[in-house]
């Protein structure tokens, strides 16, 4: 590789997003310690031929990735712990990936000189001073940001061997012609086609179930109502930020603690301590009351109901902090799930068997009118979104000319009969974005099957212990 090559590669997308190391904060870095919990940070967390992942590289990439969302995105990590979970996966998979590439590098015998990596940086904008590299501003801004010399060199120079695995993909070979042709023409091309419409509504039903047919239909049909649990909670309302109110809330809600561990009601306890009490109507773990109705409270987190779906009833929580304040919740009852009984369900399992009576003459007109030979009612020019039901859209696009078939749909059937095509006219914008897409699909696939043979090449054994602990 060329000096000139090497200075050109300090412009290059991933030896910029490698630079992106100097983004996150101090700010970052509590964040990441935080979600993780703190501990081991020297273990390794996965091992990938002679190359690991220790649970500090892991938490520095957590950090990074931290800094790039949105702060909606990072309260709902810190709150949700399946969120939290996938957050880990997707990291984690991330740096196997790239490790891999790294391994294998190595083992081709590949290499990044030391001068190399310093072109590199010297050529780096961030760490100029009027016009020119500035060793002092290099060391500072790494300082700043907690990172040493030694690990900035050696990410830089393994994102060099990656790139010179991945060369044939930087450089985004085209799609075949073919292969962008037959993308568009499925994508804009639009068909002819005849249909007729039978109504399952068009057909009145006089005759009324037995109850025999009533049981057929409850069989059928099965509704399982969720659970529903009571639950109540006193709040210590603080403001959070400022450090008396913070003990004086706290001081406040082990009171209400103690008082409720001596078997005062809830309520009562709340009262003396001039403390907020709330109890509500009985809901589901998705705060939905029976009426259809979600309650808005917002102390009622997600994960808050899913702890408050795994205690028992009757017994209280401990104390926890939110972000108005100390709660303390109670499970007052469980109502479990179960199927809803036949006797209440009697009017619906009316209504659906009509439905069904309806839906069967329905059928019975419109094989009639498939096998009749006559042309059918509507004739249409369609695109794949547009000109005609969902219904017949989709199958419009994937039955075979003159081959009419009876499409069902959520309120009526159709008798379909695709006459004809016509081939889209080609549009230079809209063809060089389908090129785009095909270009990148066509790169992610040849990077997932070089991923997977190098899955297959080199062995990963994972921490376990650590796993569970991440991701569980």
């Amino acid at each position: 590789m060329s000096l000139q090559g090497l200075r050109n590669a300090s412009e290059h997308p991933i030896a910029k997003l490698l630079m992106g190391i100097l983004i996150f904060s101090f700010v970052g870095w509590g964040a990441a310690s935080w979600l993780l919990d703190r501990g081991a940070s020297t273990e390794s967390l996965i091992k990938i031929g002679s190359q690991t992942v220790s649970m500090a590289e892991f938490e520095q990439e957590r950090a990074r990735q931290l800094a790039k969302i949105a702060q909606e995105m990072q309260n709902k990590l810190y709150t949700d712990r399946q969120t939290r979970a996938y957050f880990n996966q997707q990291i984690l998979a991330n740096m196997t990936a790239r490790i891999l590439l790294e391994q294998h590098a190595k083992n081709l015998g590949l290499a990044v000189s030391p001068s190399a990596i310093a072109n590199i940086i010297k050529g780096s904008g961030e760490f100029w001073v009027d016009g020119a590299f500035s060793p002092d501003k290099f060391d500072a801004v790494l300082d700043l940001n907690g990172i040493t010399e030694e690990y900035f060199t050696k990410t830089l120079r393994n994102g060099r061997l990656r790139e010179m695995i991945l060369g044939a993909l930087e450089n985004n070979l085209p799609a075949p012609e073919f292969m962008t042709t037959v993308a568009y023409n499925s994508r804009y091309a639009t068909r002819q086609i005849e249909y007729s419409t039978v109504k399952f509504d068009s057909f009145n039903v006089t005759a009324s179930p037995t109850e025999e047919n009533l049981r057929e239909v409850y069989a059928k049909n099965p509704k399982v109502e969720p659970e529903y649990r009571t639950i109540s909670y006193v709040i210590v309302g603080a403001k959070m930020q400022e450090p008396d109110s913070y003990d004086r809330a706290l001081e406040a809600a082990r009171s209400v603690e103690d008082m409720l561990i001596a078997g005062d009601p809830m309520k009562d306890a709340a009262k003396r301590m001039r403390a907020e009490f709330r109890t509500f109507n009985p809901m589901t773990i998705q705060k939905r009351y029976a009426n259809g109705m979600v309650n808005g409270d917002s102390v009622l987190t997600e994960e808050i109901m899913r702890n408050l779906f795994s205690m028992e009833q009757g017994l209280e929580s401990e104390i926890i902090e939110s972000k108005f304040g100390f709660v303390i919740f109670r499970v007052e009852k469980i109502d479990l799930a179960h199927a809803a009984p036949f006797g209440e369900r009697r009017a619906e399992l009316v209504a659906l068997w009509r439905k069904a009576e309806q839906e069967k003459a329905a059928y019975l007109r419109a094989n009639e009118i498939l096998t009749s030979g006559k042309k059918l009612a509507a004739a249409a020019t369609v695109s794949r979104t547009d000109g005609a039901p969902l219904e017949v859209l989709n199958a419009a696009f994937s039955a075979d000319f003159d081959a009419p078939q009876i499409v069902p749909g959520q309120n009526a059937f159709y008798i379909l009969n695709v006459v004809g095509e016509t081939a889209p006219k080609v549009a230079a914008a809209k063809k060089k974005e389908i090129e785009a897409e095909m270009k990148s699909l066509l790169a992610r696939q040849i990077l997932d099957d070089y991923t997977g043979y190098l899955n297959r090449k080199y062995e990963t054994k994972a921490n376990n212990r650590i796993m569970r602990r991440l991701f569980e």
